[in-house]
């Protein structure tokens, strides 16, 4: 839904199996409050089927290297 190729994006996506769902990911551990809820006040209109009082701030991030990083293609 928007992204400023830097730092955030915003992600919605839709299926049959989960629903509707919806995504800030961010290239820091964390993203400005403001930010967030600009974010989320953008999206409402733009998926307005989407119930924006279900959105929740959840903090997923792992120091842990994923077995793939060095794999060669």
């Amino acid at each position: 839904l928007d992204t400023d190729y830097s730092s955030y994006s915003l992600i919605y996506g839709c299926s049959y199996l989960v629903g509707e769902s919806m995504f800030i990911l961010s290239r820091t551990p964390t993203l400005d409050e403001n930010l967030i809820q600009n974010l989320v006040r953008k999206a409402n209109p733009l998926v307005p089927t989407f119930d924006i009082n279900t959105f929740n701030s959840r903090d997923f991030q792992s120091t842990a290297q994923c077995s793939w990083c060095n794999t060669v293609f």
